[in-house]
């Protein structure tokens, strides 16, 4: 497997354990400021950039009431997000930088892909932090929730996946 596929893999990885923990992440309430209940516009804005849209934030704030988390449970899991991502701002940020360079030594050469893929892992060390770090936190939010509500999002991943499969 080439360098790129490692690096896109574990890109996808991660960013796919992120996407699982993105329900218990986006629990709502009924606060008018954000279709969530979980504070301001930016955050909802933020969210509706990670996730599609307005369309998807409903799905996610669904699954949410699904599980039927507590007011503790979603602030803890709040909490547990927002100090993932400011964790993780520096190894986003190097990555960042690892593609806009490759993407800037393509534009001036588009058949140096050797050179962009050397820059893109050159940033491995960001690309296992984020790996680590989303792991860890997916952990400790499935440590909040209850074994009947790990059951509830077990059955709701495995609907997840068959429709996937379709």
């Amino acid at each position: 497997m080439t360098t790129r596929r490692k690096s896109i893999l574990g890109i996808s990885a991660a960013l796919g354990l992120g996407l699982l923990a993105a329900p218990f992440l986006l629990a709502g309430g009924g606060r008018e400021t954000c279709p969530l209940g979980m504070g301001g516009r930016s955050h909802a804005a933020m969210f509706a950039g990670h996730f599609g849209g307005q369309a998807r934030l409903g799905t996610m704030g669904g699954l949410a009431k699904e599980l039927d988390l507590t007011v503790e449970q979603k602030e803890a899991l709040h909490r547990l997000h927002e100090v993932t991502h400011e964790k993780n701002a520096e190894a986003r940020a190097a990555l960042h930088a690892g593609f806009m360079d490759a993407a800037k030594i393509l534009i001036a050469d588009p058949q140096n892909v050797t050179a962009a893929r050397a820059e893109i892992a050159n940033r491995q060390v960001a690309i296992d932090a984020l790996k680590e770090s989303t792991l860890t936190a997916v952990s400790q939010g499935l440590a909040i929730l209850p074994p009947e509500q790990r059951a509830k999002l077990a059955a709701h991943l495995e609907e997840h996946q068959q429709r996937q499969r379709r």
